[in-house]
C-alpha cells in the first residue's frame, strides 16, 4: 500500500524537524507541506501509532519517558534522538483545560503540573530541548493554558523557556474559526532559540459555515437513539436550571461548530446536526477529519470510537501551516548563522560591541566614500557621539530613546553641508547603511566615536607615510653601480635583487609604522583617564589592537600590489635608459588586450612592445590571442617578454607564444633555458637575459 504523506524528497527538504505528542500527525502533514522531513516521533497511545503508521510509513516511539527519564544520562538522550531544527509539540491538554480541570477537581484527583502522568510532561520537551538545543520551539496547548490556576502555571512555562533555556518566547491564544468551520480557541508558542522577532499571521475575519465539511447521504447509524436524544434534552434542561454542566449543541450548520473534543465519540453533544423528520446526528469520522482541515486523502482508523477520539484531540493542520510558515524564513537565518558558529564564524549579528571596530574601520575608510580621509567631518563625528553618550547616560532615558537620540546626532553630521545629489552624499548614503547593521545599542555609538578618533585617524597617518615610490631613488643607485661594474652581464641577477630590494626597504618601513602606530594606539587606550570608566577591559584591548593591524596589513596590502607592478616597471624602464635604448609613444589608435610596459621604436618606423613580469602567467594567451591584423595595422613588429620566475613555463606556450611575434628573455641560469636552449622548434623564441640590450639594439638597427 502506498504511503499517503510521505516525507519530502531529498531536494526539497528545508528544515529538519521531530514530533512530539504526535498523536495522529496533524502537525507533521503541515511541516512536511512547508519542506519539513520529520526525524523522530512519539506517540503514547496504541491505537494512534497506527493511524500514524497507516498514513506516513512509520511507527512513532511510544512513551517519550523512555527517553527522558533520570536513568537515562544527556550523552545517552543526545544519542537517542536526532539533531533537529524544529521541536513540535501538542503536549497533552487535560490537565489545563477547563473541562479538564473540572472533571479532576470533581474527582479528587490532580491537575495542571502536579497531574504527574501528564501534567508535567511539558518538563520532558524542556529536558530534551535543552540537550538538542532546536532552532525552534513550537508547541500548542488549550486556552486555559495561560489562565490555569490564576496565570502561576503560564508564568513557570514562561520562566522555564526565557531563563532556563534561552528562548525568546512569542504566544498567542488563536480561534481557528476563520480557516475550519470550528471554534477551536488554542494556545500557540513559537519560541527561537536566538533573538529573533515573530509575527503571528493575520487570519480572516469571516468564519467559515459548518455546512461546508458535511457529507450528503450520511447513513442512519450516526442519527442518536430517542434514548439519548431524549436524556439530552432532560439533562441539558436539568444543568441549564442550575447553571452548571454542559448542554447539548443542536448546531446552526451556517456557522461554526463548537469545539470537537476526545470525548465527543459519547454523545457527540458538542456538535449535534439537525435532521428533517429525525432526531439529530452525530458527524461522521470524515466531518471530524475535515472539521481539523486533515486532506481527504487521510486515512481515518477503522474504529469509530477511536476515530472520534482522535481527531477531537488533534490540531487544525492549516493553522499549523500558517504558523510554521511565518516562521520558516527565521529557521533558514539561524541555519545559516548557526552553520558559520559551528565552524568558528561570526555575521555582523553576532558582534558585540569592541568586535565591531575593525568594521568600522574597514567601512570609514573604504576607498569608496574615504570619510576617513575627512579630518574634520571625523573630528565632529567624534566629539558630537562622545559628548552625546555622556550625557544621556546621566539622564533616566531608555535604552530606545538613547539609541534614537544617538542615531539623529550621527545622521546629521553625518551629512551636514553636503550637496543634495552629490556623489559624496550618495557614497556616504551607502556607509550609513552598512553601518546601521552595526549600530544596535548605545555602546556601539560610542565605540564608534573611540574607533574614529584613536583608530581612524592614526591609522591614516601612518598609510599616508607608507612608501610607494619613494624607494626607487634608493635602488637606482644600487642598480647603478652593478651595470657600471658588469654591464649586460649584470642583469643576469639585476631585476630580480631590484624587485627584492625595493621589496626589503619598503616592507622595514612598513614594519617600523605599524610598530609605532600600535604603540601609539595602546598606550592610549590604556590611559583610562581617556575614557568612561569600564568601557576598555583587557580583553577588548586584544580585540582592538588586533582590528587595527589587521585593517593596517589590509590596507598595506592594497599598495603593496600597485608598488609591486610599478617597482618591475621602474626597473626595465631603467634598464633601456641606462644602456640609451630610447622608449615612449605607442602605436596610434592603439587598443587591444595586450599588456605592454615599454613602446621602443625602430629605425624604419616599426614597434618593439617590452614587459616585464615576474612569470608568464596568462600573457602567453593575450599574445596569440591577439588578432594578427592588430599587428600589421599598428606596425608592431616584435614583443618582449622579460621573465624573471619560469616556473609557469613550457615548450608549448613558449611555441605558441613565438609563432605570434613574441620572444622571452628568462634568467641565464633558468633550468627550462637550459632545456630548450638547443631545441630547433623553441630556441629561436627564449634567449637568456644576458642578451635582452644586444638582442634589442640589432633589432632595432636591423628592422
Amino acid at each position: 500500500m502506498s504511503i499517503p504523506f510521505p516525507e519530502p524528497s531529498k531536494d526539497k527538504i528545508k528544515f529538519t524537524f521531530i514530533d512530539l505528542f504526535a498523536g495522529i500527525g496533524g502537525i507533521r502533514i503541515a511541516l512536511q507541506n512547508l519542506g519539513g522531513k520529520c526525524v523522530f516521533s512519539s506517540e503514547i497511545d496504541p491505537a494512534s501509532r497506527t493511524t500514524y503508521k497507516n498514513n506516513f510509513g512509520e511507527f512513532p516511539a511510544g512513551d517519550i519517558r523512555d527517553f527522558t527519564n533520570s536513568s537515562i544520562s544527556d550523552r545517552e538522550l543526545d544519542n537517542l534522538i536526532p539533531d533537529c531544527d524544529v521541536l513540535a509539540a501538542g503536549f497533552p491538554c487535560q490537565p489545563f483545560s477547563i473541562a479538564g480541570v473540572s472533571a479532576r477537581q470533581a474527582l479528587g484527583q490532580y491537575h495542571g503540573f502536579e497531574d504527574i502522568n501528564q501534567g508535567n510532561l511539558f518538563f520532558d520537551i524542556v529536558r530534551i530541548a535543552k540537550v538538542k538545543k532546536p532552532k525552534v520551539l513550537f508547541l500548542e496547548n488549550v486556552k486555559n493554558f495561560i489562565n490555569h490556576d490564576k496565570g502561576k502555571t503560564f508564568a513557570i512555562v514562561k520562566k522555564t523557556i526565557t531563563e532556563e533555556l534561552n528562548y525568546t518566547l512569542n504566544y498567542k491564544v488563536i480561534d481557528s474559526s476563520s480557516l475550519v468551520p470550528q471554534r477551536r480557541v488554542r494556545c500557540y508558542m513559537v519560541c527561537f532559540r536566538e533573538n529573533i522577532s515573530y509575527e503571528f499571521p493575520e487570519l480572516g475575519e469571516k468564519n467559515l459555515p459548518l455546512r461546508l465539511i458535511l457529507e450528503n447521504n450520511v447513513p442512519d447509524d450516526f442519527t442518536i437513539s430517542n434514548k439519548l436524544w431524549e436524556g439530552h434534552i432532560k439533562r441539558s434542561a436539568r444543568n441549564k436550571a442550575r447553571g452548571t454542566g454542559f448542554t447539548v449543541q443542536l448546531v446552526d450548520i451556517n456557522k461554526p461548530s463548537n469545539t470537537i473534543v476526545s470525548r465527543y465519540y459519547k454523545d457527540g453533544k458538542e456538535c449535534l446536526i439537525p435532521q428533517v423528520g429525525k432526531n439529530p446526528r452525530m458527524l461522521t469520522p470524515r466531518e471530524c477529519a475535515r472539521l481539523q482541515g486533515f486532506p481527504e486523502n487521510f486515512v481515518i482508523h477503522a474504529s469509530k470510537i477511536k476515530a472520534y477520539q482522535q481527531f477531537g484531540n488533534s490540531v487544525v493542520v492549516p493553522l499549523i501551516y500558517k504558523l510554521a510558515n511565518n516562521f520558516l524564513p527565521q529557521i533558514t537565518k539561524m541555519s545559516y548563522s548557526h552553520n558559520l558558529i559551528k565552524e568558528g564564524y561570526k555575521t555582523s549579528e553576532d558582534l558585540l560591541f569592541w568586535e565591531k571596530c575593525y568594521w568600522y574601520l574597514r567601512y570609514l575608510i573604504a576607498s569608496k566614500n574615504k570619510l576617513g580621509k575627512d579630518t574634520k567631518r571625523c573630528i565632529a563625528l567624534h566629539e558630537s557621539l562622545i559628548t552625546t553618550y555622556k550625557l544621556i547616560s546621566l539622564r533616566e532615558e531608555s535604552e530606545e530613546d538613547q539609541l534614537e537620540i544617538l542615531h539623529s546626532v550621527f545622521k546629521q553630521n553625518l551629512f551636514k553641508d553636503l550637496k543634495k545629489d552629490s556623489k559624496k552624499k550618495f557614497n556616504y548614503q551607502d556607509l550609513y547603511l552598512d553601518l546601521q547593521k552595526l549600530l544596535i545599542s548605545p555602546k556601539d555609538y560610542y565605540i564608534l566615536a573611540i574607533t574614529i578618533k584613536e583608530l581612524v585617524l592614526p591609522t591614516n597617518e601612518a598609510l599616508d607615510k607608507v612608501p610607494t615610490n619613494e624607494v626607487n631613488e634608493f635602488v637606482t643607485i644600487f642598480a647603478k653601480a652593478i651595470l657600471d661594474v658588469k654591464k649586460e652581464q649584470g642583469l643576469i641577477n639585476l631585476v630580480r635583487d631590484w624587485d627584492d630590494f625595493t621589496g626589503m626597504l619598503a616592507m622595514n618601513k612598513e614594519r617600523d609604522l605599524i610598530i609605532e602606530l600600535y604603540r601609539n594606539v595602546r598606550e592610549k587606550l590604556n590611559d583610562k583617564s581617556n575614557f568612561i570608566e569600564g568601557t576598555i577591559t583587557d580583553s577588548d584591548l586584544d580585540i582592538i589592537l588586533t582590528a587595527l593591524c589587521q585593517e593596517y596589513e589590509r590596507r598595506v596590502g592594497q599598495k603593496r600590489k600597485y608598488r609591486a607592478g610599478s617597482d618591475l616597471e621602474n626597473s626595465i624602464e631603467y634598464i633601456l635608459k641606462y644602456f640609451k635604448i630610447p622608449t615612449g609613444g605607442r602605436p596610434k589608435h592603439f587598443t587591444t588586450s595586450l599588456e605592454v610596459d615599454n613602446w621602443i621604436l625602430t629605425k624604419k618606423g616599426l614597434y618593439i612592445g617590452i614587459c616585464l613580469k615576474r612569470t608568464l602567467r596568462e600573457r602567453w594567451k593575450q599574445s596569440y590571442t591577439t588578432d594578427p591584423k592588430v599587428y600589421e595595422e599598428n606596425k608592431i613588429a616584435l614583443l618582449v617578454h622579460v621573465i624573471c620566475d619560469d616556473s609557469d613555463l613550457s615548450k608549448a606556450k613558449i611555441i605558441e607564444i613565438g609563432q605570434h611575434k613574441s620572444i622571452l628573455f628568462i634568467p641565464d641560469r633558468s633550468r627550462i633555458l637550459k632545456e630548450l636552449q638547443k631545441d630547433s622548434e623553441v630556441k629561436d623564441y627564449i634567449y637568456p637575459m644576458t642578451q635582452l640590450i644586444n638582442y634589442l639594439k640589432t633589432f632595432i638597427d636591423n628592422n
